[in-house]
């Protein structure tokens, strides 16, 4: 059971995995020893540093009193139960403790108000708001209207500071392991506040980038990439059809008009040139094939001492006895054939 809600629960989910939670859920079905080991597993991950793991954990506990029936109730409705809701009530993050009390709560006045087995859970409801702990939601209470802010980088609502902790948070969580690769480590410095777009700008890439790590996107000259993180001046985090990673600022232009063809280097270009001096060639009368051993000889010769990497035209010589040798082939190679293979040519 510990595999299964450490997974539902791992640091690296960035929603609730309901998948997994449901399938908890089945697991414990009515087995009490089940109910038991999964309410063990579950108070490990509510006692973790992770404030990300503790929130997920929540809504696993949740789910499970939901879905998990009287066995999972009475391993709640407990003594030991009690003791650490209260520790945890105690020492967590403001943001925990709220959901923790807002869980209690709608357990004490649900499917646990009515059952005598199930009393301590409204018994320990109870004691806290005599306690004097506070169980209004934020939505509850009643708000003033607040002056909104003309600065772009000024939260208005509780949602953007909780997008903004998760970001930050996550962030703090990729350092470690940029640490040693090929591009600095991200910093986040004290006065640097990141805001979340609901849609990433874009950028047009001027030359192609091939990853070279799993963290890094692989993208073609004149690709769109939506820029998700460029608080590095050097490697910024982005995502396009291929999938999301980092890549290099300096491969990219916000100028999505330009073509990654004017960037490019201009390749020398071969000219024709015409000469102005017309030169007039005879073109000999074909005549009956005469198969010339000297002439097929002298070819070789210049075939051999023919360089192909220099770029000028063959001498006329050579012209002429590559077209006698054509001929040759076409008429007389067979009855010349084994004499060639007997000179080795």
């Amino acid at each position: 059971m510990d595999v299964a809600t450490e997974k539902a629960t791992d640091e690296k989910n960035t929603a609730e995995e309901w998948g997994l939670i449901l399938d908890i859920c089945d697991k414990v079905g009515t087995s009490s020893a089940n109910a038991k080991d999964c309410l063990r597993s579950i108070m490990k991950r509510l006692t973790h540093q992770d404030p990300h793991i503790v929130m997920q954990a929540i809504t696993l506990l949740d789910a499970c009193a939901n879905n998990c029936g009287k066995n999972f109730h009475l391993e709640i409705a407990s003594r030991d139960f009690e003791t650490e809701f209260r520790k945890l009530l105690q020492r967590s993050q403001p943001q925990i403790s709220e959901k923790l009390k807002q869980l209690l709560k709608k357990w004490a006045e649900g499917d646990f108000k009515s059952d005598p087995q199930l009393n301590l859970i409204p018994s320990l409801y109870s004691k806290l708001k005599q306690e004097g702990m506070d169980f209004s939601a934020h939505s509850d209470m009643p708000r003033q209207a607040a002056p909104v802010s003309k600065d772009p980088n000024v939260v208005s609502t509780q949602q953007e500071e909780d997008d903004i902790a998760k970001a930050i948070e996550l962030s703090l969580k990729e350092s470690p392991k940029l640490q040693g690769s090929l591009y600095p480590s991200t910093s986040l410095a004290t006065n640097h506040v990141a805001t979340l777009s609901s849609e990433p700008r874009k950028v047009r890439a001027l030359y192609d980038f091939e990853a070279a790590e799993d963290n890094e996107i692989t993208f073609s000259a004149g690709e769109i990439i939506h820029v998700l993180d460029d608080s590095d001046s050097n490697w910024w985090k982005g995502f396009n059809l291929r999938g999301e990673g980092l890549f290099p600022s300096n491969f990219v232009t916000a100028d999505l008009s330009a073509e990654p063809e004017q960037f490019k280097v201009d390749q020398p270009k071969k000219s024709v040139q015409f000469s102005e001096s017309v030169q007039v060639k005879t073109v000999e009368e074909l005549r009956e094939v005469e198969i010339d051993e000297q002439k097929i000889d002298r070819l070789l010769h210049l075939l051999h001492e023919a360089d192909p990497t220099e770029d000028h035209a063959d001498s006329d010589e050579m012209l002429s006895l590559e077209g006698t040798a054509s001929r040759v082939c076409c008429t007389g190679w067979r009855d010349l054939w084994p004499d060639v293979v007997y000179r080795g040519v």
